[in-house]
C-alpha cells in the first residue's frame, strides 16, 4: 500500500506546480499593459476591417471579364414605378443598346397613370430599337412586381436593370463571365453608386463599405441570403429563365423585385446563386441625398437587419467603436491637460486611424468614392451611429407597439379543457 501511494502522491506534486505554472501565466495574460490592452481594444478592430475588406475585394467579390458572352438569348426586364421619368428610361435603353452584345427584347413595365406620357414620349425610342416593348402592369401599385415580365419573356437569360441604372459598354460582358466562370444561375451585382451632395459623399461610402467590404461575405452561402446582403445587389439582376420556373409564386408578390425574391425562385430548384462587384458593370444615376434620403436610408437600415433592435444596436456599437474611438483617443493623446497618456494611447490611435485612413482609400480606389471622405470620415462616422441609433429606437418603439396592440386585439383566455368561472 505504501508503494503505490508513492506514485499518486508524485502525480499530485506534479499536477500541482502545473496548475500553479498555468495559472501564472494566465495571470501574467491578464495583467496586460495599459499599452497592449489599447492596442488590443483601439488599434486591433479596425485593422481587423481592413483586413477583411480586402480580402473581401480581391477574393470574395468577383467583377467578372470583357471577353465573354451571355450563355442565350437574353431578355432585359425594366420594371417602373408612377414617378418614372421617360428621360431616365431613355438613358437606360441607350446605354444597354451601347453594348457590343446581343439583345433580344427589353419589356418595360409601366404603371396605367403613365401610360399616355410613356407612350408619346417613347415612341421614338421604340422605333429606333424595335427590340423595345411597353407593357402595362396588372395593377396600379407604387412598386409592380415583376411576374408578368418574366412570363411575357423569351430570352434563356432574363436581366432585371432600375430605371436609374446604366450599363457600362462592357456591362454585359462582365455579366456573361460571371454566370461561365463561376457555373452561376443567378447573378446579383452591386453597381456603382455616385456621391453628389454633402450628406451623399458622407454616408454613401459607408453603406458600400458595409455591404460590399466589411460583412463577412466570405462565409456567406450561395443561396442563402439575407436582406443585408441582397438589399444593395438588386440594382442589376440576372438569372437563367429555367432558374425561376418553379418559383412564380415568389415574384408576384406586391413590391420591388429584390435578390432575395429572385433567389427564393432560384433555391426551389437547388440553383447557385452569386454575389458580384458591379461597379465596373453599371452605375446608378447620381441623386444627391437629402434630408429625406437620409431618413430611407434609416429605413433601408433597419429593413436591411429585419427591423431587429438589438441587431441595430449592435452595428451602431461596431461601427462607433472602428470607425470613431481611435480619433476620439488620438485627439486625448495629443490634446495637453488630459488624463490619457500619450505613452500608452498615442500608437494604437495611430494604428486605429491609418487603418480607417486605408479603408476609405481603398473606397477610393476600388469603387470611385469622393477623395475629401478621408478628412471627413469621422463625421460621416457619426452621423452613421447616429443614424443607426435612430433607426434601433424607432424599431424598438414599433416592435413594442405592435407587442401591445396584438395583447390589446387577443385578450388572454383561459386554457382549452378547463371550465371558466364564468357560468352560463
Amino acid at each position: 500500500m505504501p508503494l503505490v501511494s508513492v506514485p499518486v502522491v508524485a502525480l499530485a506534486l506534479v499536477h500541482s506546480r502545473t496548475y500553479a505554472t498555468q495559472r501564472s501565466v494566465v495571470t501574467r495574460a491578464f495583467r496586460m499593459t495599459p499599452l497592449a490592452l489599447a492596442f488590443l481594444l483601439v488599434g486591433l478592430p479596425p485593422l481587423a476591417v481592413l483586413l477583411l475588406a480586402l480580402l473581401n475585394a480581391l477574393k470574395t467579390w468577383p467583377r467578372g471579364l470583357t471577353q465573354a458572352r451571355i450563355p442565350g438569348r437574353l431578355s432585359v426586364l425594366i420594371p417602373t414605378t408612377p414617378a418614372v421619368q421617360a428621360v431616365d428610361l431613355e438613358r437606360c435603353v441607350r446605354a444597354l443598346f451601347a453594348n457590343d452584345h446581343p439583345v433580344e427584347e427589353v419589356l418595360i413595365q409601366y404603371a396605367h397613370s403613365n401610360r399616355h406620357l410613356l407612350e408619346s414620349q417613347l415612341s421614338p425610342l421604340c422605333r429606333e430599337f424595335p427590340q423595345v416593348r411597353l407593357i402595362a402592369a396588372t395593377e396600379e401599385v407604387a412598386s409592380p412586381s415583376c411576374d408578368g415580365l418574366v412570363a411575357q419573356a423569351n430570352g434563356e437569360v432574363v436581366l432585371l436593370l432600375d430605371a436609374n441604372v446604366h450599363l457600362d459598354k462592357v456591362g454585359l460582358a462582365r455579366i456573361g463571365s460571371l454566370f461561365l466562370r463561376h457555373e452561376a444561375d443567378l447573378v446579383g451585382l452591386c453597381t456603382a453608386e455616385p456621391q453628389e451632395g454633402f450628406l451623399a459623399r458622407l454616408l454613401l461610402p459607408f453603406r458600400v463599405l458595409f455591404a460590399v467590404a466589411v460583412m463577412p461575405l466570405t462565409v456567406s452561402r450561395p443561396g442563402r441570403l439575407g436582406r443585408w446582403l441582397s438589399a444593395p445587389c438588386s440594382q442589376v439582376i440576372a438569372a437563367r429563365r429555367e432558374a425561376l420556373a418553379a418559383g412564380h409564386s415568389a415574384l408576384r408578390e406586391p413590391g420591388w423585385p429584390d435578390l432575395e425574391t429572385w433567389a427564393q425562385a432560384a433555391k426551389a430548384q437547388e440553383r447557385r446563386v452569386l454575389l458580384a462587384d458591379g461597379h465596373l458593370v453599371a452605375r446608378r444615376q447620381p441623386d444627391a441625398m437629402t434630408g429625406q434620403s437620409l431618413r430611407r436610408l434609416e429605413a433601408g437600415l433597419a429593413e436591411a437587419t429585419g427591423k431587429q433592435p438589438a441587431c441595430l444596436a449592435a452595428l451602431a456599437l461596431f461601427a462607433a467603436w472602428c470607425f470613431l474611438v481611435p480619433y476620439v483617443l488620438l485627439a486625448l493623446a495629443l490634446l495637453p491637460g488630459t488624463a490619457v497618456d500619450p505613452a500608452w494611447a498615442l500608437m494604437p490611435a495611430l494604428v486605429g486611424v491609418a487603418a480607417n485612413v486605408l479603408l476609405r482609400m481603398l473606397g477610393t480606389l476600388r469603387y470611385g468614392h469622393a477623395a475629401e471622405g478621408l478628412l471627413l470620415h469621422p463625421l460621416g462616422a457619426l452621423l452613421l451611429v447616429a443614424a443607426l441609433g435612430k433607426a434601433a429606437v424607432f424599431a424598438s418603439k414599433t416592435k413594442a407597439a405592435s407587442a401591445f396592440a396584438s395583447g390589446f386585439k387577443h385578450p388572454l383566455r383561459p386554457p382549452a379543457g378547463r371550465a371558466s368561472h364564468h357560468g352560463t
